[in-house]
């Protein structure tokens, strides 16, 4: 009996905190955790999926993609080119077009010969109209000619300016000069035939006529492309 009471007040102790502790006696031991893994079988579903692959492209899923897109730009570019050409004749001859109805209804309008002439110096604070040749991808200006000599003088109104052509196209005409009177026909009391082209030739070339009366049109494209 004495070393039961003994083994009692050996496992109950206060501590100098004031609390009571006991060691575990008997059966009544804790659970340890243990600090390591443990490894156990994946059982059912929970497995891992063995047709797992790493996203992206292959080296050779990588070359025949780029292959394939090489291919279609060759096939792009050539359209895009002739779309642009297309594009900018059309824009050019619907410039033509737009300044010789503008001098037209100016020249009803004011009551005054309106004219248009190739200019070389279309962009200059007071351009002049060149008389030399038939080139008319220099440049042009349309103006209020008062005196009806076909020039552009500093104290006659400017109406508009129109500046070189670009992309390498040509518009050519026999006339230097187009002078609309107040009546809204030429003074040329003749048609008068615009060639304008570009690279291709004769095939996409626009020719812009204005006949006697003053009206413009877009006919067949000129042969002298």
């Amino acid at each position: 009996m004495q070393d039961r009471s003994d083994q009692v007040k050996a496992a109950t102790k206060t501590s100098k905190t004031g609390i009571l502790t006991a060691s575990f006696v008997g059966c009544k031991h804790p659970f340890v955790r243990s600090t390591k893994s443990i490894n156990t079988p994946f059982v059912g579903l929970n497995r891992p999926n063995a047709s797992f692959r790493a996203a992206g492209f292959t080296t050779v899923e990588l070359l025949v993609t780029i292959a394939i897109a090489a291919i279609l730009l060759t096939l792009a570019v050539p359209s895009m080119r002739t779309l642009i050409q297309n594009m900018r004749i059309t824009s050019q001859a619907n410039d033509l077009i737009s300044d010789i109805n503008f001098a037209r209804s100016e020249a009803i309008r004011r009551s005054a010969n309106v004219t248009i002439c190739q200019s070389t110096d279309s962009t200059a604070a007071s351009p002049t109209c060149s008389t030399a040749g038939t080139d008319w991808k220099i440049g042009r200006i349309i103006f209020i000619d008062s005196n009806s000599d076909g020039q552009h003088a500093s104290t006659e109104e400017l109406l508009r300016i129109r500046e070189p052509l670009d992309g390498n196209n040509t518009l050519t005409s026999a006339a230097n000069l187009v002078v609309y009177a107040r009546t809204g026909a030429t003074t040329a009391g003749a048609k008068i035939d615009f060639s304008l082209c570009d690279t291709r030739g004769a095939a996409s070339g626009r020719n812009i006529s204005i006949e006697a009366t003053g009206r413009a049109l877009i006919t067949k494209p000129p042969a002298g492309c």
